[in-house]
């Protein structure tokens, strides 16, 4: 029997990446638009805006170029445009979300260090939100010496959190001049310029998918597995693929 046929569409690393990983799991990789592809490897996340694909390229486009038959493989692949394909949907996949989180937190250590003027140690830092990814980068900091404060609106998780010992605010009760550091991963509008005005010191990072934070000094940081950790997420990619196709689970 034939090595099933990928057709990798996607034109980031950790796609590149995922593909090779795949092809020496016993499929046959493919660059260019196949017409006999079983599956579509596509980027995580798969598109942007207007139906473009993260490469640029139109969705229209290249569904003209695969098999009606063609499986997906990417995420965010709600589009209408896509409704008649079987497709796994990683942002969906609540093990490579979790994965993904992990990877995210060691990359953002990394842009940590990098925008204090101290060591981490020597840090007191404000971690905003307790989700996959607050949570995870709040236990690396704190094991790495950092003096951190985790805010929530939710006050179940910050009574939960204080229960454990861990100091914790609610984010209408923040005050931002307190802090050395300070990393968003709510996404939703949390701290404008105006209130961080105070504290032109402090490194402000943002990871969020939307925008936590106001003023001009603030580091967004968006995407950093494919940027910082391309291979590792691309290996990511590839087991939770692997591990759907081997649960029949589409």
């Amino acid at each position: 029997m034939e090595d099933p046929v990928i057709y990798c569409a996607g034109t980031t690393a950790a796609a590149r990446y995922a593909a090779i990983a795949l092809g020496e799991r016993g499929f046959s990789v493919t660059y260019e638009p196949y017409s006999d592809a079983q599956y579509v490897l596509f980027d995580v996340p798969s598109l942007g805006q207007d139906d473009l694909l993260r490469g640029g390229m139109p969705l229209p486009e290249l569904l003209e170029r695969i098999p009606d038959k063609a499986i997906l493989l990417g995420g965010n692949l709600n589009h209408p445009l896509l409704s008649e394909y079987r497709k796994i949907d990683l942002l969906k996949d609540e093990t490579y979300l979790q994965e993904n989180a992990r990877i995210t937190a060691y990359c953002a250590l990394q842009i940590i260090s990098e925008a204090l003027a101290v060591t981490i140690e020597e840090a007191k830092i404000l971690v905003i939100g307790w989700g996959r990814i607050g949570k995870i980068l709040s236990s690396l900091l704190i094991r790495l010496g950092a003096d951190v404060t985790i805010a929530s609106s939710d006050a179940r998780k910050i009574a939960s959190l204080r229960a454990l010992g861990t100091a914790a605010i609610d984010t209408g009760s923040i005050h931002p001049g307190e802090f050395t550091a300070i990393i968003n991963t709510a996404p939703a509008h949390i701290l404008s310029a105006e209130a961080l005005k105070d504290c032109p010191s402090a490194a402000k990072i943002d990871l969020a998918s939307a925008k936590g934070l106001g003023g001009t000094d603030v580091i967004w940081a968006r995407g950093l597995p494919g940027i910082h950790a391309p291979e590792s997420s691309g290996k990511l990619i590839a087991r939770c693929i692997l591990s759907h196709l081997q649960e029949g689970s589409l």
